[in-house]
């Protein structure tokens, strides 16, 4: 028992472990680390790998359960995630400046609506 919970206790950390030196990268950041900083604002994402890593464990757990009947979504949903935590902390230059600009648009077009309604409902 104690083995299989330090497996899984491995397996979860390994997804979030601080980085010191990777023989995968020189200085030991990864790319999107090194664009991002440590301060940045995508740091709130630090928990979407954990979430995930839930996910895939409890999705893994159902489909042993009930012999492959249930336990996709979960399964899914986990990876979702871990790649979600990916894709913004690789593109997040990209993604971050036309979501903002979408979303004021979208606030000015309805906040347009609502005021011409309610001035065209008073006369």
């Amino acid at each position: 028992m104690n083995k299989i919970l330090l497996t899984l206790l491995l397996f979860l950390s390994g997804c979030s472990m601080p980085i010191s030196h990777s023989p995968f990268s020189p200085g030991g950041l990864l790319p999107s680390q090194e664009i991002l900083g440590s301060n940045s604002s995508a740091a709130g994402f630090e928990m979407l790998p954990w979430l995930g890593g839930v996910a895939i464990l409890g999705g893994l757990a159902l489909l042993v359960i009930s012999g492959g009947r249930k336990g996709w979504y979960p399964l899914l949903i986990g990876i979702g995630l871990i790649l979600l935590n990916w894709i913004v902390l690789t593109y997040a230059h990209a993604l971050f400046i036309p979501v903002v600009v979408a979303t004021g648009s979208l606030t000015l077009a309805v906040g347009y609506k609502v005021v011409t309604a309610i001035l065209n409902k008073e006369h």
